[in-house]
């Protein structure tokens, strides 16, 4: 949308300081952003410090705000110009005596924000880069004359209108501004050259320099010119730092009237600091660095738990490769109370801020997928769901380095929260996530039954958002119980989202996620818009044939799996989705179904959609597959706690591989003739398939067997070693 004109806003002119002219000088030097009002009224107010008029035609106030000047008016020799976000807030404020105009496009924040000035070239005059303004100050500029633009310059005082500033006139004392390292990005060994412009007079300027694992320093810089507008340039260099390595700088001057220090660019934000990067080529993968104290990232690995850290994404921007940064709290996870002890564990990130380049997320999961031996299945499987219209989380392939240590290959996904609904659609909805069984307790309430009273629901489910309700959540489950068969069709469609649920439904047959009766899923209600219910899948590393009790490439299982009609045997016990049940019970609801598989067999799961992004996936993932099992080669079972070495080669990726592409290729076969029958009955399979099947499950049951008798045969020895001593 084009910014608006200046009839678009609302204009204050106080009497005597704006006049119309025809001849004024076009683009003049003294015109500057003299005073910002973020609270309440709001304004800005533009200052003409020179001494000829501004005419105002062409120019520009972007930012927090977009404004055009239009029109023929000019601001006198010291003139003000306010432009307001309401003239009876500003009369009302601040008195009367004022044109009115229209509405403000734009509003100031509050806890702070930005404005440029530009001339009818599209030359930058002026910026300000503002904060939290305190109740009933506004920000003001000291002086209006000064080339110097930075932060030092800039008070706050009650607010003045087209006024004088209630601050001094005067400029401090000191001023640095134009901070900055070159390159950002640099090699080993290559020297990192630091910069800044400084005002007034100092007796010495320092660099101080650090970095998370690898120490700290200071270093002088010496003056070697002026820089313009009375200001003298610094230079410095710091020395050789070695390869990943993130490293952090302030700047302090000195001088007989005070001293002075800076840590970011005062005009761009970009606090200054750069990275060394290590002199191999870039993975194919995407890289993601973090950098925390050695013993912290040592515990975290060990013990798990979190920590503060550093995160680091090298990105193209229009100067070169970049460092994007910020601060982050690093959660490791997989602890001994979960269902397995992997030495390779997960990650949490929370980012303060969002990532240039990395997606625009906060919060993401680092999932180790250690299972696959590909690890391919997860990212693939999302991408299915999220082409078949499911609302579903982003999955990539990651690399995760700390410290310059390589830690693995990861699946980054996406958290689903309050910003993943707001990106959905779905702003404002409630979401809710089975709690994962703790302790002895293997199986999850979280199906779709009754639980009775509301403590029983917020003790199995989770609450993922502020405004979740499980009030909600409660009366859609006991509703869904309490239907009648013949109102059943009319409650769902009223209360559940029938189309993306059928799609759903079709997905996870299809990458065969039977993981997902009582858990792996979240549940989000739409309060605000269509106050309909949605599935979002979860964890879905166990899919394409990874099926319950080690079996692997089951590619016949039913297209009903789940229901109570088929439940899933697991652990000992049988469990299926109520949900998914009474759906499928519906005729209606069971055509939607199979129209939404074969949709997807047409599109999603077509071979040249989910072939060609594997084919793409593993092209680009081979080689940090391999280094990353190099890197964890065993894992811990819950059972005995013992370590169990697995080795990996080049032929165990490429047998993963071909066992993906034979799900896939004899998948499409079994749910394209189980399609045919009345019910959905069941597929046929490919002979081909059917002996892989059979040798893979007599090599695991020959394997279990094995283990047995040796553990048998030791215990014997054990026992008579015992009876012999």
């Amino acid at each position: 949308m084009p910014p608006p004109s200046a009839r678009s806003l609302w204009a204050v002119f106080f009497a005597g300081l704006v006049l119309p002219t025809g001849s004024a000088n076009a683009r003049p030097a003294g015109l500057v952003i003299s005073e910002v009002h973020p609270r309440g009224a709001e304004f800005v107010e533009l200052h003409n410090a020179g001494a000829v008029p501004v005419r105002l035609t062409g120019y520009k106030l972007l930012g927090d705000i977009k404004h055009i000047f239009e029109g023929d008016l000019s601001i006198p020799p010291g003139g003000y110009f306010v432009v307001a976000h309401g003239p009876r807030q500003i009369a009302a404020a601040f008195g009367q005596g004022v044109i009115i105009g229209d509405a403000l496009w734009g509003r100031l924040s509050a806890r702070g924000g930005e404005l440029r000035l530009y001339d009818p070239d599209d030359e930058l005059l002026d910026w300000v880069r503002y904060g939290r303004a305190r109740a009933g100050c506004s920000h003001q500029r000291r002086s209006s004359t000064s080339a110097y633009r930075g932060p030092a310059y800039w008070e706050q005082a009650p607010p003045t209108p087209a006024a004088p500033n209630a601050v001094p006139s005067t400029p401090p004392p000191l001023g640095l501004d134009r901070f900055a390292l070159s390159p950002r990005v640099a090699l080993p060994g290559q020297p990192l050259e630091a910069s800044v412009r400084v005002f007034g007079e100092v007796s010495a300027v320092h660099l101080r320099w650090e970095t998370v694992a690898r120490g700290a320093g200071e270093v002088p810089l010496h003056r070697v010119g002026p820089a313009g507008g009375g200001s003298q340039l610094y230079l410095g260099t710091l020395p050789p730092l070695p390869a990943e390595t993130l490293v952090r700088c302030r700047v302090v001057a000195e001088g007989p009237r005070g001293r002075l220090g800076l840590d970011a660019d005062p005009q761009s934000g970009r606090p200054a600091l750069a990275y060394v990067r290590a002199k191999e080529s870039p993975p194919p993968l995407p890289t993601l660095r973090v950098a925390l104290p050695p013993a912290e990232l040592e515990r975290l690995l060990r013990r798990g738990g979190a920590a503060e850290a550093w995160v680091v994404v090298l990105r193209h921007g229009p100067h070169g490769l970049e460092p994007a940064t910020a601060r982050a709290r690093l959660e490791a996870r997989g602890s001994a109370g979960g269902v397995r002890r992997w030495s390779k564990r997960s990650w949490r990130l929370l980012l303060e801020r969002p990532l240039p380049g990395w997606g625009g997320r906060r919060e993401v999961y680092l999932r180790t997928t250690w299972r696959d031996p590909t690890a391919l299945r997860e990212p693939l499987a999302l991408d299915v769901y999220r082409r078949c219209g499911v609302v579903a989380p982003r999955a990539r392939l990651v690399r995760l380095r700390a410290n310059g240590e390589f830690v693995g290959l990861y699946t980054e996904v996406e958290a689903v929260n309050s910003d993943f609904l707001a990106h959905q659609g779905l702003a404002g909805a409630s979401l809710f996530r089975a709690r994962q069984p703790r302790g002895r307790r293997t199986t999850s309430p979280c199906d779709g039954r009754p639980l009775g009273s509301l403590l029983d629901y917020e003790l199995a489910w989770e609450s993922c958002t502020p405004s979740s309700d499980h009030r909600d959540l409660a009366a859609f489950v006991e509703g869904l119980h309490a239907c009648a068969p013949e109102e059943l069709e009319g409650y769902l469609r009223e209360r559940l989202d029938t189309e993306r649920y059928a799609a759903y439904l079709a997905a996870t047959a299809l990458v065969g996620h039977w993981d997902s009766t009582n858990r792996n899923f979240f549940w989000a209600y739409d309060r605000r818009g269509s106050r309909r219910w949605t599935v979002i899948p979860w964890d879905l590393d166990r899919s394409f044939g990874d099926f319950a009790h080690g079996r692997w490439l089951v590619v016949d299982d039913p297209l009903s799996r789940g229901t109570r009609a088929l439940p899933v045997h697991w652990s000992g016990k049988e469990t299926y989705n109520r949900l998914r049940t009474r759906f499928l019970s519906v005729p209606a609801f069971f055509e939607a179904y199979r129209e939404a598989l074969r949709r997807a067999l047409a599109g999603p799961f077509a071979p040249e959609a989910v072939d060609a992004e594997l084919a793409r996936l593993a092209e680009r993932a081979e080689r940090s597959v391999l280094e990353d099992r190099a890197r964890w080669k065993r894992y811990f079972g819950r059972s005995d706690g013992r370590p169990l070495v697995k080795p990996f080669t080049p032929f165990h990726f490429a047998r993963g591989l071909q066992h993906l592409r034979l799900y896939l290729r004899e998948r499409r076969r079994y749910v394209a003739s189980a399609l045919d029958a009345p019910d959905l009955g069941a597929g046929r399979i490919a002979p081909a398939a059917r002996r892989a099947y059979v040798v893979r499950e007599c090599a695991s049951l020959a394997a279990l067997g094995a283990v047995l008798l040796c553990g048998g045969a030791l215990g014997w020895r054990r026992r008579r070693r015992e009876a012999a001593a």
